[in-house]
């Protein structure tokens, strides 16, 4: 038995294995994806030197197949020049930051748009500075992420109500990037305020807040209507526990039957 079956990890005492072929079959299927990858990219870089330029939605693709730092390669060689061709410049400088995203590179997507050409149309620089502010939140740095924000926020473009939103709600990550869970809390009751209870990732994001603050009562009472959502449940079940309301052991097994699809609303709205 032991000599069919390979990797094995001890939880306790008991040892769980992983059968040879299996992992030998998983090992080939990512080979072989990888390798799709790598045969289509050379393709592409064939056609391109061939062609002599680069069509942005065969970049785009370049990137959704898996091969996002090629595309970013192809960007630095074929992106228009600003200076000549302004319009087509920003059409791909939108799509370097699409990937950047994907990457998760926000230090290189924040540096990127510290340093744009000058004479961009309003509509192209509030919507990078925007960008550049999600950055650093995600870079955990929310007093500049803040004073890019008010900027915005207190700028004279004309901007849409659901921008305005999408910035504030920015804020309030911000202040929780800072560990400011107060000032964090007020954002967020005034943008309650001005725009109601929201969308579910409104109300997650209040949540959170709470548990942050060691509100985890507060933060039961806003997710119990929720439950038909994953996240909300999830983020219920750690409410519940630290608010006393559920033992570990119960809590343990609501998220086995979560994971297994087996997602019970009711039961998640009831103390045990």
């Amino acid at each position: 038995m032991v000599s069919h079956i390979t990797g094995s990890a001890r939880m306790g005492a008991t040892r769980f294995f992983i059968p040879r072929k299996r992992l030998v079959c998983r090992a080939i299927c990512r080979h072989r994806a990888k390798m799709a990858v790598l045969l289509l990219a050379g393709l592409f870089c064939f056609e391109l030197a061939a062609a002599g330029s680069a069509p942005l939605e065969e970049v785009q693709g370049l990137a959704e197949s898996g091969a996002p730092g090629l595309a970013l390669r192809v960007l630095d060689r074929y992106q228009p020049d600003a200076e000549k061709d302004l319009a087509a410049w920003i059409e791909w400088e939108r799509q370097r930051v699409a990937i950047l995203r994907q990457k998760q590179a926000w230090k290189i997507l924040e540096q990127r748009l510290t340093e744009l050409p000058a004479d961009l149309p309003d509509e192209f620089f509030t919507w990078a500075a925007g960008q550049r502010a999600e950055a650093l939140v995600q870079l955990g740095d929310g007093n500049q992420a803040r004073q890019v924000l008010r900027g915005l926020i207190w700028s004279p473009f004309e901007v849409s109500p659901e921008q305005l939103a999408t910035w504030r709600r920015l804020v309030i990550r911000s202040f929780m990037s800072d560990a400011a869970m107060q000032d964090a809390r007020t954002a967020a009751v005034r943008f309650r305020q001005d725009y109601g209870d929201g969308e579910i990732d409104d109300i997650l994001l209040r949540a959170r807040i709470l548990l942050r603050s060691d509100r985890p009562a507060e933060a039961v009472q806003i997710l119990t209507k929720h439950t038909d959502k994953p996240e909300a449940g999830a983020l219920l079940l750690l409410a519940q526990l630290r608010a006393g309301k559920r033992t570990p052991g119960k809590v343990l097994q609501a998220a086995l039957r979560q994971m297994r699809g087996k997602w019970a609303t009711e039961a998640l709205t009831r103390r045990r």
